[in-house]
């Protein structure tokens, strides 16, 4: 039986997203459930679980959610060339731009059916209008 594709959006990269996937995705029972795909970045990832002194996530690297391989924790990279600077704890504006970014491409992926559910760590978007509103997505949905 094919299991559940499941994207996860990194949330907040300041903020426990990326502790709360790495800690997450290191048990295996996880992949024996569902394939997850994280709306990310690989760079991120890595330097919170050195920071934090876990291990590392071992990802398949995929430029679409459709590439996830079942069995595997798979990656989109939404970041593209530009790492943003984490600041553990501090709400920033490449913080903000990396969570759109994460949700954007999570989103997309659920319209076009190459994700079968989709989940949201947290993050700082408001639900207010703005340049940085949670309503500014779900309305797009």
């Amino acid at each position: 039986m094919k299991s559940l594709k499941i994207g996860i959006t990194h949330g907040d990269i300041n903020g426990i997203g990326y502790e709360l996937l790495i800690k997450l995705l290191q048990e295996p029972e996880i992949l024996e459930i569902c394939t997850p795909v994280i709306f990310g970045c690989q760079q991120v990832a890595d330097q919170t679980a050195e920071a934090l002194q876990l291990n590392r996530l071992s990802c398949n690297l995929c430029r679409k959610a459709s590439e996830a391989l079942e069995g595997r924790v798979n990656l989109v990279n939404v970041c593209g060339e530009e790492i943003p600077t984490l600041t553990f704890g501090q709400q920033t504006e490449e913080s903000l731009k990396a969570e759109a970014q994460s949700l954007t491409a999570a989103l997309e992926a659920y319209h076009k059916q190459e994700i079968d559910v989709l989940v949201t760590l947290p993050g700082h978007l408001s639900n207010t209008d703005g340049s940085h509103s949670l309503t500014n997505f779900i309305s797009r949905a």
